[in-house]
């Protein structure tokens, strides 16, 4: 149960910025019903800020590397109908007769 606030106090809030480098990405602001000074609780939020980051970042990663993968095997789809296409033409050029040449 929190404690009661005392005369003068008001109710504590904590803000943990959640940064990459040197970019602001977002903010953590934990509901916490306490009206004291928060102590270990800041290094705990800054921790799981830093594990958000993170995991912002490895989700958009995955989705960069997602689409380049679509990307990639449209090329390879493409790739292989050329591929096709032209096997078709020398397998057809194989078959067809040569040319005879004229009597002169």
């Amino acid at each position: 149960m929190p404690s009661k606030p005392r005369r003068g106090w008001r109710r504590t809030v904590l803000c943990i910025p959640m940064r990459k480098d040197d970019a602001l990405l977002d903010r953590s602001s934990p509901f916490v019903r306490k009206y004291d000074r928060f102590g270990e609780e800041i290094a705990l939020l800054q921790n799981f800020a830093a594990q958000a980051v993170i995991a912002m970042e490895n989700a958009r990663l995955l989705g960069q590397l997602r689409q380049r993968t679509e990307e990639i095997a449209g090329w390879n789809r493409e790739l292989e109908a050329r591929v096709a296409a032209q096997l078709g033409e020398i397998e057809a050029r194989q078959i067809a007769p040569l040319p005879r040449a004229a009597a002169g």
